[in-house]
């Protein structure tokens, strides 16, 4: 859920925003990832198939990353993309 600078578990459960990383690849390029936390996961049925954390589920999410992937698909959705 992007919009709201948050994203949904498996159970339902928000994951809300924590903060901003930079790492870099061999090849020098910036990669930013947001890192997102639940505050809920302890007593959760389906912690131990959702993350495999002591405690809350954490992600990581390159939102350039992200968005690249989306005109991807986008292009091989295309009519120039199909051929």
């Amino acid at each position: 859920m992007a919009e709201e600078d948050s994203w949904v578990c498996p159970a339902g459960q928000r994951l809300t925003f924590r903060r901003v990383s930079q790492e870099w690849t061999e090849r020098g390029y910036e990669i930013r990832q947001r890192h997102y936390r639940s505050s809920v996961c302890q007593g959760c049925p389906l912690k131990p198939s959702c993350t495999k954390a002591a405690g809350n589920r954490e992600i990581k999410a390159s939102m350039e990353y992200l968005r690249h992937k989306q005109m991807a698909r986008e292009r091989l959705k295309s009519e120039e993309g199909r051929s």
